[in-house]
């Protein structure tokens, strides 16, 4: 997981290492070979290059009442 910090709010996002199906592994467990996916990669990168990190937090809290809750100057 990753996790975008902007000020006193945050979001996570997924991981951009993918298995064979297309999923994330969340810890390792299940074990499957995983492999760094370019596209996921590329979002990332956009998301840094043109300063969109507080607006991709925003979107994430619009869309997810549960980060409002979450004290991000601890992590």
């Amino acid at each position: 997981t990753i996790i975008l910090l902007s000020g006193d709010r945050g979001c996570f996002k997924s991981a951009p290492y993918l298995d064979e199906f297309g999923e994330t592994d969340q810890g390792l467990r299940r074990g499957n070979p995983i492999t760094l996916d370019a596209t996921r990669v590329a979002d990332l990168n956009l998301i840094w290059l043109n300063h969109a990190v507080p607006e991709s937090i925003v979107h994430e809290m619009e869309s997810n009442r549960n980060l409002i809750n979450i004290d991000w100057n601890h992590l």
